[in-house]
């Protein structure tokens, strides 16, 4: 019996078996580490004093709230995989009794059923009534196979382990796709914070700025050296960068807070950022990406995983409208007064006639099957679309910062002359206001592409299927004052 459930056991396994090796190993990354105690209710902690990308990742991983559920449902994924797996069922069972007359009788009784994925069964049961003075113990061996109805790929053990096997490839993939968005959620509420704390510096810079051009208005005003307008221009411009500083310092305080929630860490300490993204830009043929789009996007997958789900229902909805067609058999083998061993062997039928509900059955299946395909088809051409509109988007923003800093070349070489004509005397001071805020606006608005041009480095990186925490090494730095990584 040991070898018949062993045996019943491996056959099942292949069915659901490659479903563990068939993905790509950037799909399964982190699901192996994926436990019970990451669901524990756990105090928020709080945030370090410093923090680079790898720890912020880190914690994040750990802590968010939302990425909780992805695991929830892998760990339950893989769970009904294991225990779909079991092929066989074994129970146990006794029995005590006393009747009337004080006699006492006990008996034991143990039961194994196997199911095979072709659609067979096995049973075997065995009595044990050892404590009567005449020994009545019974060996019972019962198997059946279907031959028309409910045979081999449309058997109902086929189909159980079929799906347990597909829904784990879809809670694998399911898996990996959570963990990408909440890897690029880590990531550019990072370096979102990162540029908002930049913005800060800049519009420190321009304050300091016009605080110094205000002053200097003033100086040559009293020295009659400039009129009153030029030195209200020159106040309105000061008042303006403090405003714009102020509205800076708000938004680097929001993005902070806005980052720890997403870590799932306390809010109220400010840690300091300690990665900063490099701008280096990439080279691709839109092409060949949105052929490794077509091949890699787990999503392109999970509409297949749909189809076959779909095929799977219109194979067991043809096949129950067959006639069943059965053959059976049981021995029993008792070792009483008489022993002996019994048997049957039979055949059974039953022909289902004038079933509209099987009938409709199979069409429904066939629709679903048809607008499984039209929905692969239909992921296929938004994969397509994500990655053209990604790729223009990135070629775009390139081309942007190209300009931008061209522009803030101009910006700088329009103060220097600006600032060369007042000190001259043959400059008007709103020259040099004006281009003390545009310095200020272009560094902003260079600063403000550089960084989108690096997420949409992450999102095409996404787009195309790939893993978006490769690479992340050579595309960032570290600040010299920047701690190791935690472990």
């Amino acid at each position: 019996m040991r070898l018949i459930a062993t045996l019943a056991l491996a056959v099942s396994c292949l069915v659901v078996r490659a479903a563990e090796c068939a993905e790509p190993p950037a799909w399964q990354t982190g699901a192996g580490s994926a436990s019970e105690r990451d669901l524990q209710a756990i105090i928020p902690p709080a945030a370090p004093a410093t923090l680079t990308l790898q720890d912020a990742l880190r914690l994040g991983f750990a802590n968010n709230a939302g990425f909780r559920s992805n695991i929830a449902a892998l760990l339950q994924a893989q769970g009904n995989l294991r225990a779909t797996r079991q092929a066989y069922t074994l129970t146990l069972g006794g029995a005590a009794q006393k009747d009337d007359e004080g006699a006492a009788q006990t008996s034991a009784e143990a039961l194994l059923g196997v199911v095979f994925p072709f659609g067979g069964t096995l049973s075997v049961s065995a009595l044990l009534d050892r404590l009567d003075a005449e020994d009545r113990d019974a060996l019972t061996l019962s198997a059946s196979q279907p031959l028309v109805r409910g045979v081999g790929s449309a058997s109902a053990r086929y189909e159980e382990l079929r799906r347990a096997g597909s829904s784990y490839r879809s809670g694998l993939l399911r898996y990996f796709l959570a963990r990408q968005e909440v890897a690029l959620r880590i990531i550019t509420g990072y370096f979102g914070v990162v540029q908002a704390k930049q913005q800060v510096a800049i519009q420190e810079q321009g304050l300091a700025r016009a605080d110094l051009a205000a002053k200097d208005a003033e100086a040559r005003f009293a020295e009659g050296m400039t009129t009153r307008i030029e030195v209200t221009r020159a106040q309105l411009s000061q008042a303006s960068s403090r405003l714009a500083l102020n509205a800076a310092q708000l938004s680097y305080l929001d993005a902070v807070e806005a980052f720890l929630v997403t870590l799932g860490l306390q809010v109220g300490n400010v840690p300091e950022l300690t990665t900063e993204p490099a701008y280096k830009p990439v080279v691709f043929d839109v092409d060949a990406l949105v052929g490794a789009a077509l091949r890699n996007r787990a999503e392109v997958v999970i509409e297949d995983l749909a189809v076959e789900d779909a095929s799977a229902a219109l194979r067991i909805s043809r096949s129950d409208r067959k006639p069943a067609l059965d053959v059976f058999g049981s021995s029993t083998t008792r070792a009483d007064g008489e022993g002996g061993t019994d048997w049957t062997v039979g055949i059974r039928t039953s022909i289902p006639v004038g079933s509209w509900a099987l009938s409709e059955a199979v069409r429904s299946a066939q629709r679903g099957w048809l607008l499984a395909q039209r929905g692969r088809e239909e992921a296929r051409q938004r994969i397509t679309t994500e990655v053209r509109e990604t790729a223009r988007g990135l070629r775009s923003q390139e081309e942007r910062i190209g300009i931008l800093e061209k522009s803030l070349e101009v910006a700088r070489e329009k103060l220097r002359l600006a600032d060369v004509s007042v000190e001259e005397g043959i400059g008007l001071y709103r020259d040099k206001i004006e281009a003390q805020e545009q310095v200020t606006a272009a560094e902003r608005d260079l600063l403000d592409a550089q960084i989108s041009y690096y997420f949409g480095v992450l999102r095409l990186r996404r787009a195309v299927g790939g893993d978006v925490l490769q690479g992340l090494e050579q595309e960032t730095v570290e600040s010299a004052a920047a701690p190791p990584a935690a472990p």
